[in-house]
């Protein structure tokens, strides 16, 4: 199903999320999904995350692509440390309140801990909601539209170019935009074959998880000039963002700041407030 080229802990990863995958695949047949995916689309169409971040560019400021992130194996966890509670409603609407212009929400629950449940959770804030993690199956696309998802993330060290490419049409079929995430430059030859719109470049290394902050500034020349494109990872100030903005992102997706910002609304104000490009 997925390349078997991958290693470490992104190996790791990929097996756990196939074997739940098999589990639920077991349960509940994907016709059955088919059936309500028609239902759910009928009455609550998708929003558009390539709408909200179209034309980045041209503005002062990037686009920001909030996450919601329990926890990481780079980070450790991120949410509700100690036992305590969180809540990811909360921290969505203080994405709304800062200016975000869509939401991601991790959702892998072996290794970050992830709840897919917190796709309906935020849904109900307005914004374009992205569900990220490891998508190797239709089965899981489908799955994600149930859960309340605009655009499903798909990365593309994980599976092969032709299932990249069946993929991204999969999610089109399924009222998803794709969204192909890249780590190098054979990644970026199967996001373009595959005729993703929307591309994010990743920092860090899905193998080691290192991070390596000049990979947007290496690949954004390979990204075709139509394709939305967006920086990943490795984003702790607004300064930064503004960088890769003039680096030519359209977006950037910021998770770990934010989660461990004591006030993510105002994380986000200071990268609007900095348009004229000094620090914040």
């Amino acid at each position: 199903m997925t390349q078997g080229a991958l290693a470490g802990r992104l190996a790791a990863i990929v097996a756990s999320v196939e074997r739940r995958l098999a589990e639920r695949q077991a349960r509940r047949p994907e016709a059955v999904l088919e059936r309500a995916v028609e239902e759910v689309l009928a009455r609550e169409p998708r929003r558009s995350l390539a709408a909200a971040l179209a034309g980045g560019r041209r503005r002062p400021v990037p686009a920001v692509i909030a996450e919601i992130k329990r926890a990481s194996p780079a980070a450790g966890r991120l949410a509700g440390a100690g036992g305590g509670s969180f809540d990811p409603e909360g921290q969505a609407r203080a994405y709304v309140e800062g200016g975000a212009a869509a939401l991601s929400v991790v959702t892998e629950p072996d290794h970050f801990q992830g709840d897919v449940a917190d796709l309906g959770r935020v849904r109900p804030l307005g914004l374009p909601v992205l569900r990220k993690d490891f998508i190797v199956s239709r089965y899981q696309l489908l799955e994600s539209v149930l859960a309340g998802a605009d655009a499903v993330l798909l990365i593309a060290r994980i599976v092969p170019p032709r299932l990249l490419a069946r993929l991204v049409r999969a999610a089109e079929e399924a009222g998803l935009e794709p969204f192909v995430e890249v780590n190098d430059r054979r990644d970026v030859e199967a996001a373009v074959a595959a005729g993703a719109r929307l591309i994010g470049v990743n920092h860090r290394d899905l193998d080691t998880f290192t991070l390596d902050p000049g990979r947007f500034a290496e690949l954004v020349p390979l990204l075709p000039e139509e394709a939305i494109r967006v920086a990943a990872s490795g984003i702790a100030t607004p300064q930064r963002a503004r960088e890769l903005h003039a680096l030519g992102a359209d977006a950037v997706l910021v998770g770990e700041a934010l989660m461990r910002s004591g006030h993510p609304a105002g994380w986000l104000r200071q990268l609007a407030a900095g348009a004229g490009g000094g620090a914040p």
